[in-house]
């Protein structure tokens, strides 16, 4: 018996040791704190083991505090796992239900072994939706294997306040990647005027070069307006759908696009516009559109206006705005829109720029630029005024009573006088230079004025030189006399004293 006392205790060391396991460490992460009713939001819990045996089937839960304000889209998912002093991860979507301030949420892990952990973030506002941004994204749904393509998105401030400190970072996976040679994936909007809509610059996604599943999310936060995360899925490995970079130009009125690629375009949505009041939106596709500003004032209330610009062309019924020769239509611009209409709008502005190189090359007369807006079957010129200009650009801007067809057209300049004289005609070879002719008439005139002073000169001539020769023979038939004088002349002039 007591041989075997020595052997019970070791057992009972082996399984009290068999038995006791540390306790997981485990935290959570949010993109972001400040969230919006209804907008499911993606929950990163990282579960650490600091035991020295691996960790299997760890389970983990979410749950709030002080009370349960939000609901599960996905439940976290099941580490299968976690090999001892190593940490793993497990995502979780949910939804925000309950608008409020200084929300917690709490998440617990437990393995299949009996060892748990637990973890804490507080200082969570979930506002209304009402009061939060809102945000789409645009992308082409395929592209073709290694291609590259734009991705961007549309941010809507809320319609009763700013959204403040608004920025937006993208995020790929699957068959592509984020290209951040020339874009950051994470850009500030600053702050977004209620009611309008601002985007950053697009993004450049590269296609992987395997056919797969590409999919874009981006992350929109705002310090005061909640967050929205809008995504996409493109298709890799198939003919790309995207829209394609295009520009126009050209005479008298080709401008538009051509050559049978899809036109570029970009929308924008406005939450709401009051009567009388006005509402400006931005577009980031200036390069392509050349418009990049629109406001808008309305008579009445509208709400979820959608404006789309996209590149237009000229209908083949219809002339151009200028007249070939006379000057060149650089862009055909459509201008769409929905819940609203030409009715409801007092005023439109529209901001346009023109590339400098595009004037110069056309011998375009840069204040001579116009934007001209189709109305049924005829265009008319819109008042435009240039606003500034820089060493790339003119910027103008012009006022519209509606939206529609539009399109940037200048006139060419006019020679001037001075340019005129400055080049002189030149003769082809072989020929000599024209001379003025003068009409007959004028010049039987003039050889008849000048043939009658001829003759009168020398009928003058004539006359002078008998004169002279009358007079010189006077002169020598009286001189002896005035030179001797008489006898008579002499005996009286002597006795004269």
């Amino acid at each position: 018996m007591k041989a075997l006392i020595p052997i019970i205790a070791a057992a009972c060391i082996l399984f009290s040791a068999s038995g006791v396991s540390a306790a997981f460490t485990v935290s959570i992460s949010m993109p972001t704190k400040s969230l919006t009713e209804n907008e499911q939001i993606s929950v990163t819990v990282t579960v650490t083991n600091p035991g020295t045996s691996a960790e299997s089937n760890v389970v983990v839960q979410l749950a709030g505090s002080p009370t349960s304000w939000f609901g599960m889209i996905q439940d976290c998912s099941v580490i299968s796992s976690i090999a001892a002093s190593q940490s793993q991860t497990s995502t979780c979507i949910l939804r925000p239900t309950t608008v409020g301030s200084d929300f917690s949420l709490v998440a617990t892990a437990e393995s299949s072994g009996g060892t748990t952990g637990s973890g804490t973030t507080g200082g969570i506002t979930v506002i209304s939706a009402a009061g939060s941004i809102a945000a789409s994204m645009t992308a082409p749904s395929s592209a073709d294997l290694s291609s590259s393509f734009d991705a961007s998105v549309a941010v809507t401030a809320p319609s009763s306040s700013d959204a403040t400190n608004a920025r937006a970072t993208i995020t790929a996976s699957g068959a592509c990647s984020v290209d951040t040679s020339s874009v950051a994936a994470a850009q500030n909007l600053g702050t977004i005027s209620q009611g309008t809509t601002e985007s950053p610059l697009d993004w450049d996604i590269s296609a992987g070069s395997s056919a797969g599943t590409c999919t874009l999310t981006v992350n929109v936060v705002s310090d005061n307006a909640g967050t929205a995360n809008p995504s996409k899925s493109v298709t890799v490995g198939t003919s790309s759908s995207s829209t394609s970079s295009s520009s126009g130009g050209g005479g008298g009125g080709s401008g538009g696009g051509g050559g049978g690629a899809a036109a570029v375009s970009e929308s924008k949505t406005i939450a709401s516009i009051k009567s009388g009041e006005a509402a400006t939106v931005a577009f980031s596709k200036v390069a392509e559109l050349k418009l990049y500003e629109i406001s808008i004032e309305v008579k009445r209330d509208v709400s979820a206006v959608k404006i789309t610009l996209s590149e237009g062309s000229l209908p083949s019924d219809i002339s151009p705005p200028v007249a070939a020769g006379s000057g060149e239509v650089l862009k055909y611009i459509q201008v769409e829109k929905a819940n609203i209409t030409d009715n409801d709008i007092s005023r439109a502005a529209l901001s346009f720029r023109v590339e400098k190189g595009w004037i110069e090359t056309n011998n375009i007369d840069q204040s001579k630029v116009s934007l001209y807006r189709l109305e049924g079957k005829s265009w008319s010129r819109l008042q435009t005024v240039m606003t500034r200009e820089d060493s790339s650009f003119a910027y103008y801007a012009a006022a519209s009573p509606g939206l529609s067809l539009f399109a940037i057209a200048g006139e060419k300049k006019s020679p001037s006088k001075s340019q005129q004289e400055a080049q002189p005609t030149q003769q082809p070879e072989g020929e000599q230079p024209a001379v003025e002719s003068v009409p007959e008439e004028e010049t039987g005139v003039a050889a008849a004025a000048e043939a009658e002073a001829s003759s009168n000169l020398a009928a003058l001539a004539v006359a002078i030189g008998a004169l002279a020769a009358f007079i010189f023979f006077m002169r020598r038939k009286a001189a002896p006399a005035l030179i001797q004088p008489s006898r008579k002349q002499r005996n009286t002039r002597t006795r004269n004293p």
